[in-house]
């Protein structure tokens, strides 16, 4: 849970904090991967994972639709 919680609170909600789940695209996943990939390729891969947790579970909760 405390790696949940640092990768929120210093990859993800710099760039997304105050933002609805609902305004936030692929493309911007995407880059946001990208962006931390650049010198922290092993990091972007743990922000992933945490994201894809994330927005299936947001899914499975029908809060969010797949595309």
């Amino acid at each position: 849970m405390a790696q949940v919680t640092h990768i929120f609170t210093k990859d993800v909600l710099p760039r997304w904090r105050g933002r609805s789940v609902h305004d936030i695209t692929r493309r911007q996943v995407l880059d946001l991967l990208d962006s931390v990939a650049v010198d922290r390729p092993i990091q972007a891969n743990r922000v992933r994972t945490i994201l894809h947790k994330f927005f299936g579970w947001l899914i499975a909760r029908d809060i969010f639709k797949a595309l």
